[in-house]
């Protein structure tokens, strides 16, 4: 039971029942501990070096004799720290590998992919899978209507750009609203650039959201509300240049 327990936590068979050996006994000579463990004393020898390594076992000099001891069993969360950080460090690898591996799955064979998703909840989904998408310090392009953007979210923008923040991730706005541009729309430190057009002239009630080189999403909060996600290079990279062109355009209302 023990030894299942410290197998889970990282040791491997041998290196539980050294330990479990050595904590039973007390400082000894490897000679006891491998007769305790039932490991040939060679073996042990190059365990308990390698439990040492671990911050599980001690070693110190008793008159010409070698003793090892096993560390108190609080030393085992050692074990769980460096499980924690190397799961973290993985995370980091697959959060890094992520758009690339997407970009594989979602571009074979050059055929775009079309996805869907259905109400508010569907709106969070593809928020959150178009987020995966990016790597840090990326750029995104958007065309919103804020009015309804932040009536259909209202407690939720904050955190969403706490999300984009920790990422890097630069997001170029053309926006729409009933009382006219926003005081603080250009912000260095939300990383955030933008550029008012009337909503008299284009009402929209809808937002596009653009990454280039990976996939354009349209979002509608009337009438059925939900959202659409089109994965295509060549796609994106054209309503990139739209956008372009719209952006200079809206130059003249700024």
């Amino acid at each position: 039971m023990l030894e299942t327990t410290l197998q889970k936590l990282g040791l491997s068979d041998k290196e539980s029942k050294v330990y479990l050996a050595a904590l039973q006994l007390g400082a000894a000579p490897v000679q006891k501990i491998a007769e305790k463990a039932k490991i040939n004393r060679p073996t042990t020898y190059v365990i308990l070096e390698t439990l040492s390594k671990k911050g599980l076992a001690t070693t110190h000099e008793q008159g010409k004799k070698t003793l090892f001891a096993a560390e108190p069993p609080e030393r085992l969360t050692l074990l769980l720290d460096k499980m924690e950080a190397e799961v973290k460090e993985k995370q980091a690898e697959l959060l890094d590998a992520m758009p690339d591996l997407k970009a594989i799955f979602n571009f074979a064979g050059n055929k775009p992919r079309v996805k869907f998703y259905e109400g508010l909840e569907g709106i969070r989904a593809l928020n959150a899978e178009a987020d995966a998408m990016l790597k840090p310090n990326a750029h995104s392009y958007a065309f919103n209507n804020l009015d309804l953007l932040f009536e259909t979210f209202p407690d939720e923008l904050s955190s969403d750009i706490d999300i984009r923040l920790q990422k890097k991730n630069f997001v170029h706005v053309i926006y729409t609203r009933k009382d006219g541009p926003m005081p603080d729309a250009n912000s260095k430190e939300k990383l955030r650039e933008a550029r008012f057009i009337p909503l008299d002239k284009f009402p929209f009630d809808a937002t596009i959201a653009i990454n280039p080189g990976y996939n354009v999403n349209f979002y509608s909060y009337t009438g059925n509300v939900g959202g659409v996600m089109i994965q295509d290079i060549g796609i994106a990279d054209a309503m990139k240049k739209i956008w372009d062109l719209c952006w200079e355009a809206a130059e003249k209302y700024n």
